[in-house]
């Protein structure tokens, strides 16, 4: 009938009569490739860990310059207020030597009253946003029972 037995067949894996030399050569290139991969695995390892590093390093450097950029604006803030506040003084200053001028003393006085309240005032201000800025410097040493909500 054609039927074949099962031990006549050959295993597709493999030849059939293979000697122990060969099989001794295979099982050392395949533990040849497993040393292999695995010190690959290990140079990826130290790879991906200096890689993490690299991205630690970067993110502190956009926070930094993050940082830096805020208190730039906070800078320009400033700095375009002074501007302001120097431009209406300037203004009043012109105001009060026109009057003189034109011997209108009673309007120069005025004015020269209104330069002194608004630089009395610009002061003021200045002073109460150091204060507030002094204050808040104090307030990070501070431990937080001490704040509103820690008295309650």
């Amino acid at each position: 009938m054609g039927c074949r037995m099962v031990s006549e067949e050959q295993s597709p894996k493999r030849p059939p009569n293979e000697s122990r030399l060969q099989k001794r050569k295979r099982s050392g290139k395949i533990k040849a490739t497993v040393k292999r991969l695995r010190v690959e695995m290990v140079e990826i390892a130290e790879q991906q860990q200096r890689i993490r590093e690299g991205q630690v390093e970067v993110r502190k450097k956009f926070e930094e310059i993050d940082f830096e950029c805020g208190q730039l604006q906070k800078e320009t803030f400033l700095i375009s207020q002074q501007a302001e506040s120097n431009q209406q003084r300037l203004t009043l200053m012109f105001k009060i030597l026109k009057a003189r001028a034109e011997n209108n003393f009673h309007e120069a006085a005025r004015l020269t009253q209104s330069l002194r309240l608004y630089s009395r005032r610009i002061a003021d201000e200045m002073k109460d946003k150091q204060v507030a800025r002094n204050f808040s410097e104090y307030n990070k040493y501070i431990p937080s029972f001490h704040t509103s909500e820690g008295l309650q």
